[in-house]
């Protein structure tokens, strides 16, 4: 009894010391965490000249706003009464005085109907990133503001923080730069869960040993609980957080068609959640043998609702994961749940375009689709 109260005494001191190192480490953790201070950015004012932009006060408050909301530390603009700069000797002098980690300033320039606004970052070591963006006219200058400051803030060029939301008028105006639309195309894979008494119907096979000659065909009622589903997504996104989709999908082996939806996006993060719907058609394949009803309408038009999620949204390929529920108006009102994963790559304009560049295996992945679409037509022949 002795010897089991002493093991236990010694195991209690074990546990209370492995206890003891790891509260250490936690508290190690989160001093490493709390100990280190939000960083400062000191926002210098746009020199911009008055006489030729009326609107510049506007304009250095909302690229002011734009670097706030790209900063993850503390903004404070510069004391009123700075002077404004153009260069980076004069920002490090203002960040010296006025203090912070880091400064930004720039300047407007107007040449002819063009405007241009040049600003960089600079360090307290005197490490610098500039870039450099054009508008099309004042009211421009909300998303050139937005865009900039994305680009400085993440030391990133102007053309990887591209979206919808910051193109620029001048870019959308120019054919090599801007399409109406950020297209995509990949294939999906999932299943669908029938509903009721939803995608099934007579199947006549063979008896390949059968007693008898000649050999009767057996005719029976295949009931798919999951079916297997392909598809081809076809991708088009708009401003406003607007998207249209194109599907073709194969219920494999008992339907196939396509669909036309609207889609909805929550936001501009690289993990947008989604919500929508659409109309399409659907045929689906009509009984075998001595079941089969001629009169029977299996082709019909479809409604669907889906929403989901796509991951990586504003990089060259994207992962959309997806479920939906959707209806037949044949004559046996087919229905069912689908979730799919997808797989998207996007598509330029003719030869790609500023942002992104078709690839040979953009091109190989639509002539499979095409192949796929073709052979799903074949064989819906041959039933």
């Amino acid at each position: 009894m002795r010897g089991i109260l002493i093991r236990g005494l010694a195991m209690t001191n074990r546990l209370t010391g492995l206890g003891a190192i790891a509260s250490i480490a936690a508290i190690g953790l989160l001093t490493a965490f709390t100990a280190a201070p939000a960083k400062t950015l000191l926002v210098i004012p746009l020199k911009i000249d008055s006489t030729k932009i009326r609107d510049y006060g506007a304009i250095r408050e909302m690229y002011s706003e734009a670097l706030g909301t790209s900063f993850s530390g503390t903004v404070k603009n510069a004391k009123a009464g700075s002077d404004v700069c153009a260069d980076r000797d004069c920002a490090l002098e203002i960040l010296k005085e006025q203090g912070g980690d880091e400064a930004v300033f720039g300047a407007i320039r107007v040449l002819g109907q063009k405007y241009f606004l040049s600003s960089s970052i600079v360090e307290a070591d005197g490490k610098i990133y500039s870039q450099q963006i054009q508008a099309a006219n004042v009211e421009d200058f909300e998303n050139a503001t937005k865009r900039m400051a994305d680009a400085l803030i993440n030391r990133k060029t102007l053309d990887e923080v591209a979206n919808l939301d910051n193109i620029t008028e001048s870019e959308e105006t120019k054919e090599t730069n801007r399409r109406s639309s950020f297209y995509s195309s990949g294939g999906s894979i999932g299943f669908t869960q029938p509903f009721g008494s939803s995608y099934q119907r007579y199947v006549t096979n063979s008896i390949s040993n059968c007693t008898t000659f000649p050999c009767s065909d057996v005719t029976t009622l295949e009931k798919y609980q999951r079916i297997f589903t392909l598809g081809w997504n076809n991708w088009y996104e708009f401003k406003n957080h607007l998207a249209m989709e194109m599907d073709v999908m194969f219920y494999a082996p008992i339907a196939f068609g396509g669909d036309v939806n609207m889609e909805y996006l929550f936001g501009n993060s690289d993990f947008s959640p989604f919500a929508g719907g659409g109309l399409g058609v659907q045929y689906v394949f009509p009984d075998q043998g001595d079941k089969r009803d001629k009169n029977k309408q299996n082709f019909g038009p479809v409604a669907n609702i889906q929403g989901g999620i796509i991951m990586f949204r504003t990089y060259n390929i994207n992962l959309v994961l997806r479920g939906s529920y959707h209806v037949v108006a044949n004559d046996d009102m087919d229905n069912g749940a689908t979730v799919d994963l997808a797989v998207r790559t996007k598509v330029g304009g003719s030869g790609g375009d500023k942002y992104h560049h078709t690839s040979a295996t953009t091109y190989l992945g639509m002539a499979i689709g095409v192949a796929y679409l073709l052979a799903i037509i074949m064989g819906a022949a041959n039933n």
